[in-house]
């Protein structure tokens, strides 16, 4: 069976008789050179919610996907309150990706970094996803400010990966003085949370609640695309596209324009998601429809696209600036045979409008959607809304981490070319 690593028991019984001796044993803040601190050390710090209200265990060697958990869980009510357990400046806040949701991360006075993950993301009284950062952060906490410690800072929630989950704040410490059995520098913030929990150190503040939501601008209506796409007939050119499917209009558009051919033996495939090497050669064919010149023999600009049938497509447009690389758009790996997301899409989209118009696409005056966060190109999605290229998925819904399939990738393109008409 799998055991903890040796130093995890010797660690265990030292937190005991720290917890026993609290006040003897809390750690400086400053640190003296060549120091170094155990991870199950008991550290200094407010407990970062009311402790009555949640419960929690020691999961620190808890298995996770690809890593083990290296933190607190405090499982606790939706919108529950979250203090700071130690004053410092916000340093992350409020990009969000698909496994921490909402999240804070703030570098401590005391030399450490604290991190507080799945805060809330739904309306009040919810579970719709549909939260704003208003929901998930406390009034006054910004990016590059500072909080004090036990100031109030969030919500606890269930965003990111946690939405399958009971509401819960994930609460990891980082100290550049500690070795953790698994090579990094988490010590365990367990100890330190049952010290502050006996002495006890507990948020005294009254927090007020969270804003309600209010409901989002209706979006405006999709742009008519007959301006840019050749007359159609009543022959289809696929027999699983019907007159059922809301994007036949701009299916049979892009083919009208020589932008798709479908799969071959007269399928589209509408449901299948497209990729993102795909993606590439069918918005280097929509700029081609727009009047863009491509460059014909561009520089080389990923890796994991050579030999492939979509590698010029990349190129040029990687030339062009509307491909940026991977999930944080550097570097050499286009990761193209993932699929293109909705969020993805809608970017791709605006640089494509600037290219065939000469011109930046409108701020956009609303924001149409609660799920478009800021780190998912949330001004993108909100331009092209405002525009009627995206319609989303539900009323106040983009849904923008799911995959784009091939008869919506059609609508993105053909209303995209049609808003470049003016």
């Amino acid at each position: 069976m799998d055991l903890a690593p040796p130093s995890r028991w010797l660690g265990a019984l030292t937190a005991l008789a720290l917890l026993i001796t609290t006040a003897a044993t809390l750690q400086p803040a400053g640190a003296a050179d060549g120091e170094t601190r155990g991870y199950m050390d008991v550290f200094d710090l407010t407990f970062p919610v009311d402790p009555s209200k949640v419960h929690y265990a020691d999961s620190y060697d808890a298995p996770r996907t690809g890593h083990v958990h290296q933190a607190t869980d405090l499982m606790g009510p939706k919108l529950l309150p979250i203090y700071a357990a130690m004053g410092g400046a916000v340093v992350k806040m409020p990009m969000v990706d698909d496994a921490t949701g909402y999240r804070l991360r703030i570098d401590g006075d005391d030399g450490r970094t604290y991190a507080y993950l799945h805060l809330n993301n739904d309306s009040p009284g919810t579970d719709d996803g549909l939260g704003t950062a208003e929901q998930a952060y406390a009034p006054g906490v910004e990016l590059g400010g500072r909080v004090e410690r036990g100031q109030h800072i969030g919500y606890m929630g269930d965003s990111g990966n946690a939405e399958n989950t009971a509401p819960h704040l994930h609460f990891n410490i980082v100290d550049p003085l500690v070795t953790d059995p698994y090579g990094g520098h988490a010590p365990n913030p367990y100890p330190s949370l049952k010290a502050a929990e006996a002495k006890p150190d507990v948020p005294t503040a009254t927090a007020a609640p969270p804003p309600e939501s209010d409901p989002p601008p209706p979006l405006p209506p999709a742009p008519d695309t007959t301006a840019v796409c050749p007359a159609q007939g009543d022959e289809r050119s696929f027999t699983d596209v019907d007159d059922s499917n809301v994007h036949l209009g701009t299916v049979e558009c892009l083919v009208s324009l020589a932008v798709t051919e479908g799969v071959g033996g007269g399928r589209y495939a509408p449901a299948d998601s497209v990729t993102r090497l795909q993606m590439a050669s069918f918005t280097a064919r929509l700029l081609r429809a727009g009047g863009v010149a491509l460059p014909e023999s561009p520089p080389d600009a990923f890796d994991d696209d050579d030999g492939t049938v979509h590698e010029l497509a990349v190129n040029q447009l990687a030339a062009l600036g509307v491909i940026r690389g991977d999930t944080g758009e550097v570097g050499r790996d286009l990761q193209g045979r993932v699929a293109m997301k909705r969020d993805r899409m809608a970017a791709w989209m605006v640089r494509a409008y600037a290219l065939i118009t000469g011109g930046e696409l409108p701020e956009a005056e609303h924001d149409y959607f609660r799920d478009d966060l800021p780190g998912y190109h949330e001004a993108d999605i909100n331009r092209l809304a405002e525009t009627g290229v995206v319609q989303g998925t539900a009323p106040g819904q983009y849904s923008p981490r799911d995959g784009v399939r091939r008869d919506q990738m059609a609508s993105y393109l053909a209303r995209t070319l049609a808003i470049t008409a003016g």
